[in-house]
């Protein structure tokens, strides 16, 4: 490809070999400096410079290829236009993208007559798109690759329809390329650029201009670019590299054109059109760029002049090894899961893409949870030109946990690493237990196929694999949630006439076949019965029924049917969540427990009615409080709760929930036993470099997505927790493997969510993770054993201890830094002690001369099994010796408790990773958090001087209240790092208001972490934020001290609207003082309006004392 020509030097860069060519190369750009820059008057002196500026690069050995490279990539420069790329398709390989910053789809299916396929066109290969038959074309996901704000779009096509070269052109349209409000088509002899603001009837704001005119025909190549530009309201088009743009009013862009998170982009076709408007054609060397390109750069790439692609985030390996094409292998177990003694065949398929005959040594190390290598295996390969391997390996591990096979592949100097496999070896004992043996063990396994008429019970039997998956790991307890349905409303009673059960019957055969047990649910208000005005979706109602008569005669009828099959009934699903989940009012859900409850007791009395529907911590003093005041603890017997966690958060703080929950029941009734019905935890994909085109690069991930082990140690301690607290069964959300999990809208669940099954390459092929595997070997340890005692020592030393007939057990860790460890000697007779890790997986077991075992707790759980009595283990942990001080040093202290009692925000902890969206503030900050002289208006925070500042706090990405934020680093952005604004204890300095902070986004809240200064006893709004809406309409939150902010030396208040953050400073006012503790609050603001999209936020001070600060700002859309 040929090199970029930088639009000032405009020098055809050519690779430099030796220092021989600098001096060329040096001439050829200093003429064009001389020429450029240089009057007579100044040339001389200027020539002395110059030459003085480029010795210095001859002297430091930097050649001017380097220096282009560095412009090109380096994210300082702003104009480069290969760092401004975000997405790129050569289509020499294919369907799928070189180059791709956000997300790029996979090649899809060719069916109804669609097909793409790979032909010779303008540079090397194109794409060959023909869609005579239906309208399915090929997509790209546009999500973090196309911006709506701004961006310039290339492309060459080539027409194959003969249509085009006819007169019907004139009456003809085809389309080209399609996105969320955007549209490039050829109409009437014409390419138009067609734009509009919001999709419906109602308010779109269409825009058809720029268009230009155009003579093409079947054999002609055209290449077409179109730019935008949301701030100044412009958008071009280039045909073969010429402005072609017309001077119409219409070239204005609507204001929000398209949406940052389009599901996906087109090629050839617009979604829903008429299968005639299809343009059957061939696409070359497309490119998407973040920013609007110059006439100068556009004619750049029209003719071809682009720097060389290379997709961030592929591993040295690949890009240095391009000829080998290896692919996930394939297990002779599809879903991984075997037993001590099995065979373990693994087959890999491995192909040569290349056109030279390839020899390589194929080396297979078989790795077990820590990583570490178990087994390896080596051979060596010859493959001719495009030939395909498939390479089979059998492996025998001997020891419970999981694995992964990683193949490593050389050739000559050439390497290439890939995990293509993970598997588990579990005990046999666990999958024959029964459900009342394994009773606390329960998940939510996919098993409901497709409500399409006669195909559901074929549908049905494809998700046959997860009910499987769950009886082999004796997770024997199943929630009738969305994936089961079988007891809900609308589908047992889709008319009112009558009921339908084939479809459940069905699944409660097979439930049963598989040795589960259900919990149903009655949930759900057939549309037929609900009242008009309430929320519903196309299937059914989440309202309260309009008739109760009909809401009765629903439950008599389903516990009657399945008496003696489903044991348990949890009455709706998450009622405190709002009108999606309950469009009711506390009373209408009493009301509803409380027939249900008396309807299923008058047909039988032993089954179990689990009210509340899976209350939140987060919203206690609000619907559970209330349907406790209305007596709902007298219709239920045990009572439903959902909590999850994610690594990096307190697991601790399970302890508060299920205590408050407990406490609330016994003032409003009494204590009912508690259902964790919805738990789960996030946990990362166990390979290592899952590199599939939904997914971002591997270097834009976050780091979160790698650390699988902590998924597994949360999961771990969660279980203990609750069994510590008596929660009676347990659902873990979700298990579910399947087409979805690599949905473009969702790509992160590839790699990093609750599911407790990993990534497959094909249905049915879903191996569990490794947090699953530990959630299996504790009901394998602790299923048939009864909890006995929690202890610890300063929330530092965690003990909690279980027994049977037999034995005891315990779990044991520190809650400590992860890499910190601390050891111990436990008073215990080594002869009648193992311990265990999470995998089952033996530690040495070591010893003082006085017998005492000697054990070092971190992290990560151990399991301590014991032939004597709980009181043993418990007596030895309380006189415990420790090689650290964990008496004071690691004590928590008051204030840590305090926090660690505050309730976080109801509905932030059930969204999914996707569903945040972190706004990126730095161009708007205008102070950091260190300040080394007071009063001189810049510098940072307060401007109090190096004795009162932010200093020392954690910056970067971080959790609040299970609220992603950033704080930023004033390192990494010219020293500023939040918003100060000005009061009348600030100087004059500072702005009174930061204004237009771009959203651009449909918003469901918004979160702000934010604090103030010299606050003092101010009650009236010290400052706003406004928000400002597509339509141009505004709404204002006011800022009032005590209430949704405080002074950030203001300690927790009891009835602030805000949320506590806790910071340690370095900086503590006086010489002396030991309170280093500092405090932010995190606000939540519902958006009302949200039918509208949020343009922009402006931050408004009103001149009071108290100094506004704003340091960071997350939405969930």
């Amino acid at each position: 490809m040929i090199s970029y020509i930088h639009p000032v030097l405009e020098v055809k860069l050519k690779k430099i070999q030796d220092s021989r060519c600098y001096k060329e190369l040096i001439d050829m750009a200093f003429s064009k400096f001389n020429n450029i820059f240089l009057t007579s008057n100044r040339r001389k002196i200027m020539r002395i410079i110059l030459k003085f500026i480029f010795r210095l690069f001859l002297l430091f050995n930097i050649s001017f290829i380097q220096l282009n490279s560095l412009c090109a990539e380096s994210p300082e420069h702003e104009s480069s236009i290969a760092r401004d790329l975000s997405f790129y398709a050569s289509f020499n390989d294919g369907y799928n993208a070189d180059y791709h910053l956000g997300m790029a789809a996979g090649k899809p299916k060719e069916k109804d007559g669609f097909t793409i396929s790979t032909v010779a066109a303008k540079y090397g290969k194109g794409l060959l798109v023909s869609m005579a038959e239906k309208n399915s074309p090929p997509q790209f996901s546009a999500a973090g690759n196309i911006l709506h704000s701004r961006g310039t779009i290339a492309m060459w096509i080539k027409p194959v329809d003969d249509v085009l070269a006819s007169e019907e052109i004139k009456n003809t349209t085809k389309f080209v390329f399609s996105a969320s409000g955007i549209k490039v088509f050829l109409h009437k002899g014409k390419v138009k650029f067609w734009t509009y603001s919001k999709e419906g009837k109602e308010g779109r704001n269409d825009s058809y201009e720029p268009q230009a005119k155009i003579i093409l025909d079947k054999d002609s190549w055209m290449h077409i670019v179109i730019s935008w530009k949301e701030a100044t309201q412009e958008k071009k088009i280039y045909i073969n590299g010429k402005n072609m743009t017309s001077s119409s009013a219409n070239n204005s862009l609507p204001e929000n054109s398209f949406s940052d998170n389009a599901a996906s982009f087109v090629l050839g076709s617009s979604p829903g059109q008429a299968k005639h408007l299809n343009l059957n054609a061939i696409f070359d060397e497309m490119y998407i760029w973040k920013r609007v390109l110059t006439e100068e750069e556009i004619s750049a790439v029209y003719q071809g002049k682009m720097p060389s692609i290379r997709q961030p985030g592929k591993s040295v390996g690949q890009a240095a090894f391009p000829d080998i094409q290896i692919e996930y292998a394939e297990k002779n177990m599809a879903d991984g899961i075997y037993y001590i003694g099995s065979n373990i065949v693994i087959t890999t398929p491995i192909q040569n893409t290349g056109s030279q005959t390839l020899v390589a040594e194929l080396e297979y190390n078989l790795l077990d949870y820590y990583e570490s290598l178990r087994q390896k295996k080596s051979r060596t390969i010859t493959l001719q030109p495009g030939t395909r391997q498939n390479d089979i390996q059998s492996w025998q591990p001997g020891a419970y946990g999981v694995y992964k096979v990683k193949i490593i592949v050389r050739s000559g100097n050439n390497i290439r690493k890939k995990d293509i496999a993970t598997f588990a070896v579990i005990p046999t004992a666990l999958s024959e237990r029964t459900a009342d043996e394994n009773a606390f063990y329960g998940s939510h396994p996919k098993f409901i196929g497709v409500n399409v008429g006669s195909g559901y019970l074929l549908d049905i039997e494809k998700d046959i694999y997860h009910l499987e998956i769950a009886g082999k790991l004796g997770l024997k307890q199943v929630r009738n949630l969305d994936f089961i349905q079988a007891t809900y409303w609308y589908r047992v009673q889709e008319k009112p006439e009558a009921f339908d059960f084939e479809k459940s019957d069905y699944i409660l055969r097979e439930l049963s076949r598989k040795g589960l047990s259900l919990m149903g649910m009655m949930y759900a208000t057939p549309l037929w019965a609900q009242i008009p005005g309430r929320h519903k979706n196309k299937y059914f109602s989440t309202g309260s029924p309009r008739n109760m008569n009909d809401w009765e005669n629903y439950i008599k009828t389903v516990a009657q049917r399945y008496k003696g099959k489903i044991k348990s009934y949890e009455i709706w699903n998450e009622p405190d969540c709002g009108p999606s989940h309950f469009d009711g009012t506390p009373e209408e859900y009493v009301k509803m427990l409380q027939i249900a409850y008396q309807t299923i007791k008058t047909v039988d009395p032993s089954i179990e009615v689990v009210g509340g529907g899976g209350l939140h911590w987060q919203v206690l003093q609000n619907f559970p409080t209330e349907i406790f005041k209305l007596g709902a603890l007298k219709y239920m017997d045990s009572l439903s709760v959902h909590w999850k966690t994610k690594p990096g958060e307190d697991v601790m703080e399970g302890l508060s929930w299920f205590r408050d929950f407990k406490a609330l029941m016994k003032k409003y009734g009494e204590e009912k036993p508690i259902i964790n019905s919805e738990g789960g935890i996030w946990s990362a994909t166990y390979y290592s470099d899952l590199d599939f085109n939904e997914l971002p690069p591997t270097d834009n991930r976050d780091p979160a997505y790698t650390q699988y082990q902590e998924g597994a140690n949360t999961f771990v301690k969660a279980l203990s927790i609750m069994q510590s607290e008596g929660v009676k069964r347990y659902y873990s959300y979700w298990l579910r493997g399947d087409g979805n999990m690599r949905n473009k809208a969702n790509a992160d669940l590839i790699y990093f969510s609750d599911n407790l099954l990993d990534w497959g390459n094909a249905p049915f092929t879903h191996s569990p993770k490794p947090m699953a595997i530990a959630y299996a070997f504790h009901a394998y340890i602790f299923a048939k054993m009864k909890f006995n005692k929690r202890l610890t020592i300063n929330d530092v030393l965690w003990c909690f201890t279980y027994s049977d007939d037999k034995k005891s057990a315990a779990t044991l860790w520190a809650q400590t830094e992860k890499s910190n460890e601390i050891n111990i000697s436990l008073n215990l007779p080594v002869a009648q002690t193992q311990i265990y890790n999470l995998m089952l997986g033996s530690r040495q077991v070591k010893t003082r001369e006085s017998d005492a075992l000697l054990l070092s707790l971190s992290s990560e759980p151990v399991y301590l099994i014991y032939q004597g009595s709980c009181a043993d283990i418990e007596k030895a942990f309380i006189n415990l010796h420790a090689d650290k001080d964990i008496s004071a040093p690691l004590a928590i202290d008051e204030l840590s408790l305090v926090m660690k009692n505050i309730k976080g925000f109801a509905l932030a902890r059930e969204a999914r990773e996707s569903d945040w969206r972190i706004i990126d503030i730095r161009a708007f900050c205008n102070m950091c958090f260190l300040d080394n002289e007071a009063a001189d208006g810049k510098g940072g925070w307060t401007d109090e001087g190096p004795l009162n500042n932010m200093d020392g706090i954690k910056l970067g990405k971080r959790q609040e209240y299970q609220i992603p934020f950033e704080i930023i680093d004033p390192q990494k952005n010219n020293d500023k790092s939040c918003m100060v604004l000005q009061s009348t204890k600030t100087s004059p300095r500072l702005p009174q208001a930061i204004e237009n902070i771009p959203i651009n986004d449909s918003v469901y809240f918004i979160y702000f972490i934010h604090a103030a200064g010299w606050a003092g006893k101010e009650t009236e709004p010290y400052a706003k934020y406004i928000i400002n809406y597509e339509d141009n309409s505004r709404v204002e939150i006011p800022l009032a001290i005590n209430k949704n902010c405080a002074d950030w030396w203001k300690p927790p208040l009891p009835d602030e609207e805000g949320r506590p953050v806790l910071e340690r400073v370095k900086s503590t006012a006086t010489p002396g003082n030991k309170n280093n503790a500092r405090f932010f609050r995190v606000f939540e603001w519902e958006n009302k309006k949200r039918e509208y999209k949020i343009k922009s936020i402006d931050f408004v001070s009103l001149n009071k004392q108290p100094i506004p600060i704003l340091l960071g700002i997350t939405i969930r859309r």
